[in-house]
């Protein structure tokens, strides 16, 4: 019978793994060559369908450096991971944490991320489909209503 394999997540897992073992059972009687043949041609087809989106280029702007180091270095790689992970595919996709901004904005960013501990960190940005870019505007602190970036204090 054809095998389950792992796949992106559960759902996914699943709904391949349901029809993979509905097919094997059908093909069961026709023996082991046909259930290869199977599996071979559904790993491609499942392949072809499932073919991941090229990712967004992530720009940071010089001032983010600085804006960085007015944070503790050890949220570095929190900041930088969560940016890679929340902007690479779907940077305009609203999410909890994940807001367009009222224009004008600051930095002329035009969309928002929140991250970390208490939701303290934000990340300023905008998008470029063209180029398919993210360009990172700026970092910064939420401390109660202030928002620190490079430890000056900015308005939203």
């Amino acid at each position: 019978m054809a095998q389950c394999e792992r796949g992106r997540d559960r759902q996914h897992r699943q709904e391949r793994c349901s029809l993979s073992k509905l097919v094997g059972a059908l093909l069961k009687g026709l023996g082991l060559v046909a259930q290869q043949k199977f599996d071979r041609h559904f790993q491609l087809f499942h392949n072809e369908l499932m073919a991941r989106k090229q990712p967004y280029d992530l720009s940071y702007d010089q001032a983010t450096k600085e804006h960085l180091q007015a944070i503790d270095a050890k949220y570095h790689s929190l900041i930088r991971g969560e940016i890679e992970e929340q902007l690479s595919f779907e940077p305009e996709g609203e999410t909890r944490n994940r807001k367009p901004l009222r224009q004008p904005a600051p930095f002329e960013a035009t969309w928002e991320l929140r991250f970390g501990p208490k939701n303290r960190f934000r990340v300023l940005y905008g998008v470029d489909h063209e180029r398919r870019e993210v360009q990172i505007q700026a970092i910064g602190v939420k401390k109660g209503n202030r928002l620190l970036v490079g430890g000056e204090e900015i308005e939203l």
